[in-house]
């Protein structure tokens, strides 16, 4: 991703392109699209409701920091 996204539908591209493979099946795209864009309209009522823009960028960078390690499981809840 070279630039900004400026739609939505552009964002969730670039994400699909960084981590589907080229075979995944379609029923998992659809789950995770649909996670995708929840998780965006939950930040657009985040900045409706006063949160700043950096405040979403720096939770999301510090969960991103947490990838893969130990505190990543150790604070991931499943409610499935």
């Amino acid at each position: 991703m070279s630039r900004a996204p400026s739609t939505c539908a552009d964002a969730w591209q670039d994400y699909a392109d960084d981590v589907f493979p080229i075979d995944v099946d379609e029923k998992i795209v659809t789950a995770v699209r649909r996670a995708y864009m929840h998780a965006l309209l939950a930040a657009a009522r985040m900045v409706e409701a006063g949160a700043k823009p950096a405040q979403i960028r720096a939770e999301a960078l510090g969960f991103a920091s947490t990838i893969g390690r130990a505190v990543e499981r150790a604070t991931t809840t499943r409610t499935a």
